[in-house]
């Protein structure tokens, strides 16, 4: 996982669940990664109650790819 892409993108919370759950839903490598298993309700009230940091951290050595979210 030497060549990354880098992307920050900052998304209101209330939009976080609604999108990962259809994402989860309809793309089938969202499912394979474990995506479709998160809490977000959890995570969005931790956040909420002033959490930060790495949330959520998802590495596929298949495909190679790596997911960290981080709460700022």
């Amino acid at each position: 996982m030497e060549d990354k892409t880098k992307v920050k993108l900052n998304i209101p919370l209330s939009l976080v669940d609604v999108g990962l759950r259809l994402g989860a839903a309809y793309v089938t490598e969202l499912k394979e990664a474990g995506l479709d298993q998160i809490d977000m309700k959890e995570i969005i009230e931790a956040v909420k109650n002033g959490a930060e940091g790495k949330i959520v951290d998802i590495e596929d050595e298949e495909s190679q790819t790596k997911i960290e979210v981080y709460a700022e």
